[in-house]
């Protein structure tokens, strides 16, 4: 938060909730996984997992603004490869800056 309290990034500006509705859209319509999505946002699956957790249970984490700004960058920067191999499998890679 700067100096006047005002969000600086997507991710601050969300809440909690806002931010799952909003991973959830992008992971629907990218095809991510867990998995994908521990890899672009930096968190390991069990906390990509617990993002996904029923609110009510012990394992419930809140997505936090950084993990949303990051895969965000991710997305924008097309970092982020999804693709299908002929064999059907869907390969998804963070492409490196060469």
């Amino acid at each position: 938060m700067t100096k006047h309290n005002h969000p600086r990034t997507i991710g601050e500006r969300m809440t909690a909730d806002d931010r799952i509705a909003y991973i959830r859209k992008l992971a629907k319509s990218h095809r991510l996984s867990h998995k994908d999505l521990a890899l672009f946002t930096g968190y390991s699956r069990h906390s990509v997992a617990g993002w996904f957790t029923d609110c009510d249970s012990l394992r419930y984490r809140e997505v936090p603004a950084r993990a949303l700004d990051r895969l965000l960058l991710e997305l924008r920067s097309g970092n982020v490869n999804c693709a299908t191999s002929v064999g059907g499998e869907r390969h998804v890679s963070l492409l490196s800056a060469v």
